[in-house]
C-alpha cells in the first residue's frame, strides 16, 4: 500500500452552476483546519489556512461552519451534519488543510487522533476522500467546494516500516458534477513557505488560491488556470516543483464573485456540537434561533429537540418541543402496549409488509431513477422479484452516463484547444519581453534597463533590471566622482606650477636686483652663469662691459697712480686708512645684501680682508640654498610635464570609449541604446548617425505595436467573451479594432442578460418547489407538478409525496426492533436477538471472549455471520448506517473466523464485509447473536 501525505487539494463538486443564484439557492461552506496532531508531526499553518479561506468564502456570500483540530469522530460527525443540511440545487465548498494520506488507489484525510500502526489502521480511523465526494454527490448540489491544503511531508515515512508514498496524491476520477484539485501534482511536494525570510501566514497554494478568487467575473476553470501558474511560478522562484492538478467532471459555470451580487447565507450549527465547549468547533456567520428550530424539526429526534431545550431554555419554541417530547413519549408507550398485544399478528402480518416494502423500494428506486438508486435496491435485494428489470434499468444508465463522459471529454479538449491557444500569445508575449530583457542586458547601460521598466513595469525581471539599473547608477556616480577628483588634482598641480615659475622668475629678479647693487664684474658673472638665458641676460653683459672698461681704466690709473706713489705716500697711509674703512663698510654692506653677489663683490675688493673667512663661511650657504631651491624647480618642471603626458592620454582614451560606445550601439541597435549615446554624446563624432539609425528603429517599432494589437485582436476574438473583450478595450481604447471590439461586446452583453432573464424563470421554480416543500403536502407536490410536470424537481416531488402516503409503513419497519430492560435487542424480522458489546475498540480474541462470557439474559450468545450482520445495514440510518439502539460509535463489527491470522468484519460504513488481521483493534466493535428464546 502507498500512503501519500504532503498536498493541498481542492474538491470541487458541480452539477449545474449559474453565473447569478436565487434568492433560495444557498451557498454553504464548511471548513476545517487541523494542527495539533497527537501522534504524527504538528503542523503550523493549516489553522490560519482555514481561518483566512472561510473569511474569503463568508466575503463570497457563503455560510460558513468552520472547526478546528478534529478527532475521528467529530470529523465523521461534522461531515455528516454538514452533508445533511445540503439540498439539492445547493452550491457547497469545503475546505481541509491538514494531513492527507494516499493507501492503494484511496486517499484519506487524517484526524488529529489517527493511528498510524498499519495500512489498515489508517483506512479505518481516517476519512476516506472517495466517502467524501460520494456523500456530497447524494445530496445533489449545483455546486460543492472542498479545499483540503494538506501537510508538506508524509508524516508517517519514518515509523518503522513504510506507510504510503513519501507525497502526492493518485489522480482520483470525481462523480458527475465534481472537479477536484490538488495542491500539487503526483509526486511534487506542496510548499508551506518559500525561505526562512518567508513571513506569510499561509502556505504557497492557500494564498495564491484566496487571492484569485476575489477577482469577480472569473469562472472556476479560468481561476484554477491562473492558481496553476501562479504557484508554480511561485514554487521556481526557489528551485521548487510545484503545479495543482485538476480533474474535472463539472457542469455549467461557477463563479466565487458573479456578475451579480449574492446575498451571504446563514447556517445553523451543527447539533453534534450544541452544548460541548467550542475550542474545536467554530461556527461563522448569521446564527439564528429560527435557523436553529428549522433544523431541529426536520432532524425530528429525542435528542435533537433535547439539544435544542439546553441551548435556548428560555426560547421561543420551548413549548412547542416539550410538546413534540410528549408526543414522542406517547407514541413509545403506545407502540409497545400494541407490541405486547399483536405479537401474534405481526408474525403473519410480516411477510407481507416486507413485501410491500420491496415493492415501495423498487418504486422508489425506479422514481430515482439513477445508478445509485437501482444499486440500493440490488444491495437490499440481490434476489428481488425486481432484480431483472433493476439490473437492465442500471445498465442503461450505465451506457448513458458513459455517453454524457464522452461528450464531456469532447468538451474538455475543445476548452483545452482554447486554453492551448491562450498560452501560445501568453508564451508569445512572453518571449518578446525576454528578447527585450536579453536586449538590455547585452546594452547594460541605465537607458537601456529604464526602456524596459517602462514598457514592462510588472515583467517577470522588473526585480533583477532594478538591481541592475542602481549598479550602473553607482557606477556612474563613481566615475563622476573620479573625474571631478583628477580634474582637482590637475588643477592644484598647474596652481603649483604657476607658483613655481612665479618663485624661478622673482629669485631671478632677486639675483638681478644684488647684481645691480653690488655692480661688479664677479656678481655679473655669477648671474650670467646662472641665467645664460635670463630675462636680464643682455643688461648684464653690458653692465659687465663697462665695469671692464672701467676696471681697464682704473688699472691704467693704478699704474700712473704707481709713478706718483713716491709723492704720494703719505696720502696712501691716509688711502690704506680710509681703504680699511671701506673694507669696513663693504663688509657691512655684504652682509646687509646678504646675497652671493654681494660677498663675492667683497671678497673680490679684499681678497685678503680681515672679513674674508667670515664671507666665504655666508657666500658657501647661499649657494647650497640656491642649489636646492633650483633643484626643486627642476623637479616640480619635470612633474608638470608628466601631468601634460596623463592629460594627453585621458583625452585619447575618452576618444578610444566614444569609439567603443559606437560600435557596441550599433552592435545592440535598439532605440534605448542610441538614445543612451545620444545622451552621452549629444556634440559627439557619431551623433548624426545615431540619430538616424534610432528614427529607423522606432518606424520598426511602431510596426511591431501595430502587429501585437493585430494578434491582440484575434486572439479576443477567438476567446469571444466579455473579459477578453473588455481587457482588449482597456488596452486599445481608440485602436483600430476598437468599434468592432464594441460590437461584439455588446453582443455578448445581450446573451448575458437573456441568459439572467432565463434564471429569474429557473427562480420562479424553485420558489414554488421551496413552497411545496414548506407545506410537505401531497396537494403542494401536485400543485408543483401541474404547473412543472418536467421540471428540475419533478422526480423530487414524486418521491416526497409517496413517502408521506408511507410514513405508517415505514414508522413500522423502524419498530421491527425492541429492546429489553438487560439490553437485549429483539429483531422481529429475522426471530434473532442481540446484545451490543463495549463501546471501545476491541481485536479479534477480545470479542471472541467476550461473547463466550457474556452472561446477559441467560447467555448462549455467539459471534454473528456476515449474512446477519449485513441484515442489520441500513443506509443513511444514523451516523454509522445501523440503528442507533445498538449504542456504538464503531463502523466496524467483528464476525466469524477467516484464517488463524484474520477474521471477517463486516464495514457500516459503505455497507461490505472486509477481513482483518485478529490483532487490529482500531473503530473494531463486538456484537452478540443467539435465536430469539421462547
Amino acid at each position: 500500500m502507498r500512503l501519500v501525505i504532503g498536498i493541498g487539494i481542492v474538491l470541487i463538486s458541480i452539477s449545474l452552476c449559474f453565473p447569478a443564484l436565487s434568492t433560495e439557492q444557498r451557498r454553504l461552506a464548511l471548513v476545517i483546519g487541523n494542527d495539533d496532531y497527537q501522534k504524527v508531526s504538528k503542523l503550523k499553518k493549516a489553522v490560519n489556512d482555514a481561518d483566512a479561506m472561510a473569511g474569503e468564502l463568508k466575503a463570497a456570500g457563503f455560510a460558513v461552519v468552520q472547526y478546528h483540530n478534529l478527532d475521528y469522530q467529530d470529523m465523521v460527525k461534522a461531515v455528516e451534519s454538514f452533508a445533511n443540511r445540503v439540498n439539492g440545487g445547493d452550491q457547497v465548498v469545503v475546505f481541509f488543510a491538514g494531513h492527507g494520506v494516499q493507501i492503494k488507489t484511496g486517499g484519506y484525510l487524517l484526524p488529529v487522533d489517527i493511528e498510524a500502526g498499519s495500512e489498515r489502521q489508517v483506512e479505518k480511523t481516517s476519512y476516506g476522500l472517495a466517502d467524501l465526494t460520494d456523500r456530497l454527490s447524494e445530496a445533489k448540489p449545483s455546486f460543492t467546494l472542498v479545499v483540503v491544503d494538506a501537510c508538506r511531508d508524509n508524516p508517517l515515512k519514518s515509523r518503522g516500516r513504510s506507510i504510503g508514498n513519501t507525497r502526492g496524491l493518485s489522480a482520483i476520477e470525481p462523480p458527475k458534477g465534481q472537479m477536484v484539485v490538488y495542491s500539487a501534482s503526483k509526486g511534487q511536494q506542496a510548499l508551506d513557505r518559500l525561505s526562512e525570510e518567508d513571513e506569510s501566514p499561509n502556505s504557497v497554494f492557500t494564498r495564491a488560491f484566496i487571492a484569485r478568487m476575489k477577482k469577480p467575473g472569473v469562472r472556476i476553470e479560468e481561476m484554477m488556470r491562473e492558481v496553476q501558474d501562479a504557484v508554480e511560478k511561485l514554487a521556481q522562484s526557489v528551485d521548487h516543483e510545484q503545479r495543482p492538478a485538476i480533474y474535472n467532471e463539472s457542469r455549467g459555470n461557477f463563479y466565487f464573485f458573479g456578475p451579480t451580487t449574492v446575498n451571504v447565507q446563514t447556517f445553523p450549527p451543527p447539533l453534534s456540537h450544541v452544548g460541548k465547549s467550542q475550542s474545536n468547533a467554530l461556527v461563522v456567520h448569521d446564527d439564528t434561533e429560527t435557523y436553529f428550530w428549522n433544523d431541529v424539526k426536520a432532524g425530528g429526534s429525542r435528542e435533537y429537540f433535547d439539544a435544542y431545550l439546553k441551548k435556548y431554555p428560555n426560547g421561543k419554541y420551548v413549548d412547542l418541543a416539550r410538546i413534540e417530547l410528549k408526543k414522542m413519549a406517547d407514541r413509545e408507550k403506545t407502540g409497545k402496549g400494541r407490541e405486547n398485544d399483536s405479537n401474534k399478528q405481526t408474525a403473519k402480518q410480516l411477510e407481507a409488509r416486507i413485501a410491500r416494502i420491496e415493492l415501495e423500494s423498487w418504486e422508489q428506486a425506479k422514481s430515482g431513477n439513477s445508478i445509485s438508486a437501482y444499486d440500493d435496491y440490488l444491495s437490499r435485494y440481490p434476489e428481488g422479484q425486481f432484480a431483472a428489470l433493476a439490473q437492465a434499468a442500471r445498465k442503461k444508465l450505465v451506457q448513458e452516463a458513459a455517453e454524457r463522459e464522452r461528450q464531456a471529454r469532447e468538451e474538455a479538449a475543445s476548452q483545452e484547444m482554447q486554453a492551448r491557444k491562450k498560452r501560445e500569445a501568453e508564451a508569445r508575449v512572453a518571449r518578446i519581453e525576454q528578447e527585450s530583457w536579453e536586449q538590455a542586458q547585452s546594452v547594460n547601460s541605465i537607458s537601456a534597463y529604464d526602456d524596459y521598466l517602462s514598457r514592462y513595469p510588472v515583467g517577470r525581471f522588473v526585480a533583477l533590471a532594478q538591481g541592475v539599473r542602481k549598479k550602473l547608477v553607482q557606477e556612474a556616480a563613481e566615475l563622476e566622482r573620479q573625474a571631478r577628483e583628477e580634474a582637482a588634482s590637475q588643477e592644484m598641480q598647474a596652481r603649483k606650477k604657476r607658483e613655481a615659475e612665479a618663485r624661478v622668475a622673482r629669485i631671478e629678479q632677486e639675483s638681478w636686483g644684488q647684481a645691480q647693487s653690488v655692480n661688479s664684474i664677479s656678481a655679473y658673472d655669477d648671474y650670467l652663469s646662472r641665467y645664460p638665458e635670463g630675462r636680464f641676460g643682455a643688461l648684464a653683459q653690458a653692465a659687465r662691459q663697462k665695469l671692464v672698461q672701467e676696471s681697464a681704466e682704473r688699472e691704467r690709473q693704478a699704474r700712473e697712480e704707481a709713478v706718483r706713489q713716491e709723492e704720494q705716500a703719505r696720502k696712501r697711509r691716509e688711502a690704506e686708512a680710509r681703504a680699511a674703512r671701506i673694507e669696513q663698510e663693504s663688509w657691512e654692506q655684504a652682509k646687509s645684501g646678504n646675497s652671493i653677489s654681494a660677498y663675492d663683490d667683497y671678497l673680490s675688493r679684499y681678497p685678503d680682508g680681515q672679513f674674508v673667512a667670515l664671507a666665504q663661511g655666508a657666500r658657501q650657504k647661499l649657494v647650497q640654498e640656491a642649489a636646492e631651491l633650483e633643484r626643486q624647480v627642476r623637479e616640480e618642471a619635470v612633474r608638470q610635464e608628466e601631468q601634460v603626458r596623463k592629460r594627453r592620454e585621458a583625452e585619447a582614451r575618452a576618444a578610444r570609449i566614444e569609439q567603443e560606445s559606437w560600435e557596441q550601439t550599433k552592435s545592440v541597435n535598439s532605440i534605448s541604446v542610441y538614445d543612451d549615446y545620444l545622451i552621452r554624446y549629444p556634440d559627439g563624432r557619431f551623433a548624426a548617425l545615431a540619430q538616424e539609425a534610432r528614427q529607423k528603429l522606432v518606424q520598426e517599432a511602431e510596426a511591431l505595436a501595430a502587429k501585437i494589437e493585430q494578434e491582440s485582436w484575434e486572439l479576443a476574438k477567438s476567446e469571444n467573451n466579455l473579459s477578453v473583450y473588455e481587457n482588449f478595450l482597456s488596452r486599445y481604447p481608440k485602436g483600430r479594432f476598437s468599434v468592432k471590439a464594441q460590437g461584439n461586446y455588446q453582443i455578448l452583453l445581450k446573451q448575458k442578460r437573456e441568459e439572467e432573464a432565463r434564471m429569474m424563470a429557473v427562480q420562479v421554480e424553485q420558489e414554488t418547489w421551496e413552497l411545496a416543500k414548506s407545506e410537505n403536502s401531497v396537494s403542494a407536490y401536485d400543485n408543483y407538478l401541474n404547473k412543472y410536470p418536467d421540471g428540475r424537481f419533478a422526480d423530487l416531488c414524486r418521491v416526497a409525496s409517496q413517502k408521506i402516503l408511507r410514513d405508517d409503513l415505514v414508522y413500522a419497519a423502524k419498530n421491527l426492533f425492541a429492546v429489553t430492560a438487560d439490553g437485549v435487542i429483539s429483531d422481529a424480522q429475522s426471530g434473532l436477538e442481540w446484545v451490543a458489546g463495549p463501546d471501545e475498540n476491541t481485536d479479534y480474541s477480545q470479542a471472541e471472549k467476550w461473547v463466550v462470557t457474556c452472561g446477559v439474559a441467560g447467555g448462549g450468545w455467539r459471534m454473528p455471520t456476515m449474512l446477519e450482520l449485513k441484515e442489520l445495514y441500513a443506509k443513511g440510518v444514523d451516523t454509522h448506517n445501523f440503528q442507533q439502539i445498538f449504542k456504538t460509535s464503531g463502523a466496524f463489527v467483528w464476525g466469524e473466523p477467516k484464517d488463524w491470522l484474520s477474521a471477517w468484519n463486516f464495514n457500516f460504513r459503505i455497507g461490505k464485509e472486509q477481513w482483518d488481521t485478529r490483532y487490529d483493534s482500531a473503530n473494531n466493535r463486538v456484537f452478540g447473536v443467539r435465536a430469539r428464546q421462547r
